[in-house]
């Protein structure tokens, strides 16, 4: 059943209707804190009802809660040590949060001593990758990738925020449009919480993978239409040309911008393998550091390919491009043949015309007192013997 405080479930990443039996604890303990929570009990502008807009991951039991109200997570928040959560010293905590309101980043902001200048790239709509480095948390804005529900290379791709800062116990993800990200880290989380040791850099780790393994469907899709494009470059005919060339023309556009959500990311994951091959309480994080430079590779492997899609794209509209001027010269001659030949035949019968000229005043001419149709048909005959003639010197002289 949903519990009355607005808590929509306390469960298993992969059990979504299932509550925990430490859902009575969890009450009870936030009955405890609610005197010194920093939390506003009220927030109309951050509460959404319907809309689980704030999920909570505990790495200690294994749970998510999942709620639409920033006031039901009290139990967790922040304590003076700077762990979150009175009582949960050692655990490690996710915060997500789906279309945040100002009023949720400044409550948050509050709760863990977030930098202005944190909670103004979270406020703001455009979507650069960054990453910076506090005292106590570094942050992090990793945009997503989104299309059309069609899936289909003629739908754009755009950019989304991602934001994700660090804590050295816990971290908050940032997310403005409904994605699987959260929940495939969550779902890994859990298929694989007896082989690791889970930190918030893990977490950090696995978000940021997911994110970048989410743009390999549309590479392979392009490097699928590539090879399609490639293939029918020289049996293209000659009506299909135009609507080939446009075509190439999109996938290569598509291929650069694809390129460019990419290439930003390699700065940002760069900067996370130097800092966490540095020591770090006493002990460098190898182990994340040598996953992100897995990640890193992904992304020059992903690039790679894009810059191949591009030179293949690249080739096959120029050799398209100069097949269509081969044709365009060929139908141009083909063309001045034609306008030749018409232009001879018309000058050949203009000359003809002269003879029925001749024939046609108003004065005596031969054979105008004679009976019979000889005269006619001698007339016509030389015509048409002077027309013969006449296309016979031009083949000659290899103008028709």
């Amino acid at each position: 059943m949903r519990p009355d405080n607005g808590l929509s479930s306390l469960q298993d990443p992969d059990q979504e209707g299932s509550c925990t039996p430490k859902l009575d604890a969890l009450r009870d303990g936030r009955k405890q804190i609610r005197s010194n929570h920093v939390f506003p009990t009220n927030n109309s502008s951050s509460n959404q009802p319907g809309i689980n807009r704030f999920s909570m991951f505990i790495s200690l039991s294994g749970t998510t809660i999942y709620t639409s109200r920033l006031a039901d997570l009290t139990l967790l928040a922040p304590s003076s040590d700077g762990s979150f959560g009175a009582g949960m010293a050692g655990e490690i905590w996710w915060l997500d949060v789906l279309n945040s309101t100002k009023e949720d980043i400044k409550t948050l902001a509050k709760a863990f001593s977030l930098h202005p200048r944190t909670c103004a790239f979270i406020n703001a709509e455009d979507a650069h990758e960054r990453v910076e480095f506090f005292e106590n948390y570094y942050f992090i804005c990793f945009p997503i990738l989104t299309e059309n529900e069609n899936g289909t290379l003629k739908s754009k791709f755009q950019k989304v925020n991602f934001h994700i800062v660090v804590f050295p116990q816990g971290i908050i993800s940032f997310s403005f449009q409904h994605n699987s990200h959260s929940a495939n880290v969550r779902n890994r989380i859990w298929a694989i919480r007896n082989d690791t040791v889970l930190s918030s850099y893990w977490i950090c780790y696995a978000l940021i993978n997911d994110i970048v393994s989410s743009f390999d469907s549309a590479v392979h899709k392009l490097e699928q239409e590539t090879c399609v494009i490639e293939e029918s470059a020289f049996i293209s005919r000659l009506d299909e040309v135009g609507a080939t060339v446009s075509k190439i023309h999109n996938y290569r556009k598509h291929a650069s911008n694809m390129a460019h959500l990419v290439q930003d990311k390699v700065s940002v994951v760069r900067s996370l393998v130097r800092h966490c091959a540095k020591a770090h309480q006493g002990a460098p994080l190898y182990d994340i550091s040598l996953s992100l430079s897995a990640v890193q590779d992904h992304i020059n492997s992903m690039i790679s390919k894009l810059k191949h899609c591009e030179e293949i794209l690249s080739r096959s509209h120029s050799d398209l491009i100069s097949q269509l001027s081969v044709d365009k010269v060929y139908l141009r001659n083909q063309t001045l043949r034609i306008i030749i030949r018409i232009t001879v035949i018309a000058a050949i019968a203009v000359l003809l015309h002269a003879i029925c000229s001749l024939f046609g005043t108003n004065f005596e001419v031969p054979g105008e007192h004679t009976d019979g149709l000889d005269w006619w048909f001698g007339i016509l005959g030389l015509i048409v013997f002077l027309f013969f003639l006449g296309l016979g010197v031009a083949r000659q002289y290899k103008l028709i």
